[in-house]
């Protein structure tokens, strides 16, 4: 192992290890030599745009707000905790 300095500051050494990097481990898949990489997804088996519900099914259409809470939302005896 051999010791580099700093070009900001040559009073820090900084430990540089003369083994080169193994390109599996250090390396992302997709970043090799393309023996790992992932093979591409054809268009027709990719993922399905979602499908729509039809218009006759339940349900809040957009333009109408949610329904009010069921039960009173202020009690006219306090909550109490057993």
């Amino acid at each position: 192992m051999r010791l580099d300095f700093s070009r900001h500051n040559p009073n820090i050494e900084y430990p540089v290890s003369d083994i080169e990097p193994i390109p599996d481990v250090d390396l992302p898949p997709g970043s090799g030599s393309g023996s790992d990489d992932p093979q591409p997804v054809p268009p027709d088996k990719g993922p399905q745009p979602p499908i729509e519900e039809p218009p006759d099914q339940p349900g809040n259409p957009d333009d109408q707000p949610d329904p009010p809470p069921i039960g009173d939302p202020t009690p006219a005896e306090p909550t109490r905790l057993v």
